[in-house]
C-alpha cells in the first residue's frame, strides 16, 4: 500500500435512476503526491481525486485530513472500461492542520 493525504471522505445512500437499485458507498477525496502540480494553463497546485467505496471505508478513518496508506483494485466500470476502486485502508496518521497553521504563522 502507497500512502496518500486523504482530506474528506463521505458516505452515501441513493437510489439509482434507473435501475431503482440501492447505491451505498463512501466518497474519498485524497491527493496522490506522484501525480504532480497541474500543468494546465489557468490552474495552479495539486488537485485532489475522488474514489468510490464500500460503506465500511468510511469507519476506517479516525479523524481527517490524514496520511493513510490505501490499497485501490481495477473493475469493469460503464461500458467495461476499467475503473478504480478503493478497497482498503492501512495504516492512518491524522494530521493536525490546526497546530500546523500556529507554526507556520
Amino acid at each position: 500500500m502507497y500512502k496518500y493525504l486523504v482530506i474528506a471522505a463521505r458516505g452515501y445512500r441513493m437510489t439509482d435512476e434507473k435501475t431503482g437499485e440501492v447505491v451505498e458507498g463512501t466518497s474519498v477525496h485524497y491527493i496522490d503526491p506522484e501525480s504532480g502540480e497541474s500543468n494546465r494553463t489557468g490552474e495552479l497546485g495539486t488537485f485532489p481525486i475522488k474514489i468510490s467505496g464500500k460503506p465500511e471505508i468510511l469507519k476506517a478513518f479516525p479523524k481527517l485530513p490524514a496520511i493513510a496508506e490505501l490499497k485501490f483494485a481495477q473493475r469493469a466500470g460503464a461500458g467495461g472500461k476499467a475503473a478504480l476502486a478503493l478497497t482498503g485502508v492501512g495504516k492512518v496518521w491524522p494530521v493536525d492542520v490546526e497546530t500546523l497553521m500556529l507554526e507556520a504563522a
